[in-house]
Parts: structure tokens; C-alpha cells; sequence
């Protein structure tokens, strides 16, 4: 019985990892282990800066703007360090807070070529406040909430409480509603 319980065992973790296609790392400090989500923008629009999108909608921090070369994610930001990350030359404009092309004519990164995680709400995540934070999740988005001591979770872009499920609601943040925990204090899942 023990026998036939770990054939099948083995059978299934060598089905499930029959389909794994590696996340392309980029550049370092990357989350080069994330498991592969999806490509594009996802059910919660996870698109970052730079990568070509039709709508607000699209983008994890709903803006899609037109800045001359095509319409592109704009990712909110505080300094040039998080507007690094899979499109080069994009710097930070203090006034607008947001993450800018250097250039005029700079195109867009295709949606599709955009992999965003497999984690869902309230998972651990590693917060590398850059452009590239958040890439192990299904939003695209790592934020602490709280506590100093509480942990980074993967999170998302909300519009109604119908989309924070659990112990979570949909509130504001300093750019845009995200699902975020309803207590002080909080833990987070592997």
C-alpha cells in the first residue's frame, strides 16, 4: 500500500512540473524563481512600466499614458530606482510621480512578453523596491501594510470589496486601491 502511494506520489510531482517554463530573470534582483502565472496583463492587470497597454485597466498602477512613442504603463514611483526594471531608459518625474521614458520616442515592450507570477493574496513575497517588485505575483504588486515587523504579501489592484476575498479589504493606498489585511498585524503563506 505504502509502495503504491509514493509511485503515485512521484507520478504527479513529475505531471505537475511537466509544463514549468522558467520566468525570464531579467536583470539582477529580479525574482528569478517566481513561478510562471501567466503572460500579459492578468485578471488583476499586472502590466509595470513600460510595457504597451489600451487602458488604464491594464497596468498595475492604472496609468496608461501616451507618451508620443505609444501608450505605455506608467508605474507610480518616488525616485529613478523604481522605475528600474525590464524596459531601460525610464526615469522618475517627482512632480507627476510617475515613471517616464527618456526619450519622446522610446516604443513600448510588447504585453505578451510580460510573465507575472503565480501568487495569490496574502502570499510572501520579497519586496525589492524597484521596478521589478512584485513579479512573483498574480498583480504584480508587493506591499507591506502596518506593523514595521509585518511582512511583504503579494497583493492586488481592487475596485470592490468582491475583489479583497477573506481578510481583506479594498482600500487606498498613495496611488491606487489595493487589497490589503483587515488586521494590524498579519502573517503571510510560502
Amino acid at each position: 500500500m505504502h509502495t503504491t502511494l509514493f509511485a503515485l506520489a512521484g507520478l504527479l510531482s513529475v505531471a505537475a512540473c511537466s509544463g514549468f517554463t522558467p520566468v525570464d530573470g531579467g536583470e539582477a534582483g529580479a525574482a528569478d524563481s517566481a513561478p510562471p502565472g501567466g503572460h500579459g496583463p492578468g485578471r488583476w492587470g499586472a502590466l509595470p512600466n513600460g510595457y504597451c497597454c489600451t487602458s488604464d485597466v491594464e497596468c498595475r498602477y492604472r496609468r496608461c499614458v501616451d507618451f508620443g512613442g505609444g501608450k505605455m504603463c506608467s508605474d507610480y514611483c518616488y525616485g529613478d530606482e523604481s522605475c528600474k526594471g525590464a524596459v531601460a531608459d525610464f526615469t522618475c518625474n517627482t512632480t507627476s510621480n510617475r515613471c517616464e521614458p527618456t526619450t519622446s520616442t522610446l516604443p513600448c515592450r510588447p504585453a505578451v512578453e510580460f510573465s507575472y507570477g503565480a501568487r495569490t493574496l496574502g502570499r510572501c513575497c520579497t519586496a525589492t523596491h524597484d521596478g521589478w517588485s512584485g513579479r512573483e505575483c498574480e498583480g504584480n504588486r508587493c506591499d507591506g501594510f502596518g506593523e514595521e515587523t509585518n511582512p511583504f504579501i503579494c497583493t492586488h489592484v481592487c475596485s470592490t470589496s468582491a475583489d479583497c476575498p477573506g481578510s481583506y479589504r479594498c482600500g487606498a493606498t498613495d496611488s491606487v486601491p489595493v487589497c490589503w489585511p483587515l488586521g494590524e498585524t498579519y502573517s503571510c503563506s510560502p
